[in-house]
């Protein structure tokens, strides 16, 4: 680990960091997927349903998949095709499952959290 990648960690692990929250619109909303094999991570503080709530300042209600009005009871981590930035989001259990391996479309206005 470099000194830079120490300080990214530090200022992490302290309430001092925030992660970037923004809403999709347009284009933006495409070609998203499930990031596999992230069941077994943890948020330090809470599920990850509760991480999004908190940083994205919203209160989850239905899934963010286009076309979805089921309960959102997870959160996602979700990557766009084209990036290799990881999010949050709220997805019910259908949507966040392993077995989804293809791309969603998000509603407009979805809140995605950067996660590390």
């Amino acid at each position: 680990m470099n000194q830079f990648e120490r300080i990214i960690e530090q200022l992490i692990s302290t309430k001092y960091y925030t992660p970037c929250a923004f809403k999709l619109t347009g284009k933006s909303c495409q070609d998203w997927y499930n990031v596999p094999d992230t069941s077994e991570d943890n948020w330090s503080s809470g599920t990850w349903i509760k991480y999004w709530e908190k940083f994205s300042k919203s209160v989850a209600d239905k899934c963010c998949v286009k076309g979805c009005g089921n309960e959102a009871k997870h959160g996602a981590h979700v990557k766009q095709a084209d990036d290799d930035a990881m999010y949050i989001v709220p997805m019910c259990s259908f949507h966040n499952h392993p077995s989804k391996t293809n791309f969603f479309d998000f509603k407009s206005g979805t809140v995605v959290v950067e996660v590390e």
